[in-house]
């Protein structure tokens, strides 16, 4: 009785059946005797890869996150608030996040789709409640007004902290009298009727003048339950810069 042929040659044969092959040839070979066991191995692989990272993101865990929005910073500032910060919280470097988004006026009819797609970045990241606070130009704090991103910050800020800053002129509120809301301040607007503190003002802080350029910068807390201490710790971090 004849012996059956073997479908898959043992390493000994295969071995033999390529001494005289060329790499290619080689290659061939092996993929047309092995192709099942090698994509089996790379399913494997590609699976193990997916559940380690997805053990290792989910350790990650991200404890501060901020946004700049039409912001510019230089490379000594945004350390400041991310790897210096995440040191002085004795927390690992990933657990402190600096986010960026750019924009220009939406009123532009040559708006292009990418320019949208970054005015809603603030937006999206608020409500999925991944953003404690955001550092903003004039121009984004007023788009975002009508948007019901940023927290009154009364319920954010102890009562003393904004009287202080209120006697130095550092808050804009946001009014709303007759259906008709817009940014003010104590200079402009005396009545403190219908009147909610928004943003704290931050051009005359060391920290902006040090490492930021390009325009007026507020400070907010986002209106997707804040976490107040974090928030409270990041504006007393940056109130406590030193050029060094």
């Amino acid at each position: 009785m004849s012996k059956r042929k073997k479908i898959i040659p043992s390493f000994k044969e295969l071995k033999e059946d390529m001494k005289d092959m060329s790499f290619k040839e080689k290659a061939d070979h092996i993929w047309t005797y092995y192709k099942g066991y090698l994509l089996g191995v790379l399913f494997v692989g590609l699976v193990v890869a997916i559940v380690i990272t997805g053990i290792v993101n989910s350790n990650r865990q991200v404890e501060v996150c901020g946004i700049l929005v039409n912001g510019r910073i230089d490379q000594k500032g945004y350390s400041y608030l991310t790897k210096a910060y995440a040191e002085a919280l004795g927390k690992p470097e990933y657990a402190v996040e600096l986010q960026a988004s750019d924009f220009q006026s939406m009123e532009d009819p040559t708006s292009s789709e990418n320019n949208m797609t970054a005015a809603q970045k603030l937006i999206l990241l608020v409500a999925s409640g991944e953003m404690d606070y955001a550092i903003v130009d004039q121009f984004a704090l007023n788009f975002y007004l009508h948007q019901d991103v940023f927290s009154n910050l009364d319920d954010v800020f102890p009562a003393e902290m904004l009287e202080e800053l209120a006697e130095k002129d550092m808050l804009m509120y946001y009014k709303a009298v007759d259906d008709d809301a817009s940014l003010v301040d104590m200079e402009n607007d005396s009545d403190p009727t219908g009147r909610i503190p928004i943003a704290i003002k931050m051009q005359d802080l060391p920290f902006v003048q040090d490492t930021m350029y390009g325009g007026e910068y507020y400070f907010c807390a986002t209106s997707h339950d804040p976490d107040t201490d974090a928030i409270i710790a990041v504006w007393n971090y940056i109130l406590a810069w030193e050029n060094k």
